[in-house]
């Protein structure tokens, strides 16, 4: 591992989970805050945690294959 002061909070990570409700819950659970969870019907649903230097983790859930 690496320490950057110059790159530090510009990082994006973006996971697909197959329930997102029970993925942030389960996070709650451990203390991890997510933002409300955003939906584009028939699209996606999407949460972020940042954490404590800005990067953030989106947690997206595909709903295409519902349609």
């Amino acid at each position: 591992m690496v320490g950057d002061a110059n790159r530090a909070g510009k990082a994006l990570l973006t996971l697909l989970v197959d329930d997102l409700e029970d993925y942030v819950a389960e996070l709650g659970k451990r203390g991890l805050a997510t933002g409300v969870i955003d939906t584009v019907p028939g699209l996606y649903r999407k949460a972020v945690i940042t954490d404590p230097e800005g990067n953030m983790i989106s947690l997206g859930e595909d709903l295409s294959a519902d349609a």
